[in-house]
């Protein structure tokens, strides 16, 4: 999305919430400064998360992200938005 990021995320034992999200901030921030040629803070500084209890609920989080896009009005097909990333492992 241009002014947000759902992300779905498993952590691995022993990683807090916290320090996943002030690493993909702050890397990311690097990378949007050093693309834009500009400085300074991308990312607010706050962020919310769920705890996805069962299947069911990762379907529902995973059909909202997806039509995400067509609600906004980006694109009327949401397998055309050219925004999406995935990472595994």
């Amino acid at each position: 999305m241009p002014d947000h990021v759902h992300m779905l995320l498993q952590p691995n034992e022993g990683m807090a919430l916290p320090r996943i999200m002030r690493g993909v901030k702050g890397v990311s921030a690097r990378l949007v400064n050093q693309r834009r040629g500009s400085r300074g803070q991308v990312w607010q500084d706050e962020w919310f998360d769920r705890i996805i209890r069962d299947d069911e609920e990762v379907h529902e989080k995973l059909v909202y992200m997806l039509n995400n896009p067509v609600k906004r009005g980006l694109v009327e097909d949401p397998w055309t938005y050219d925004g999406w990333y995935v990472a595994s492992g």
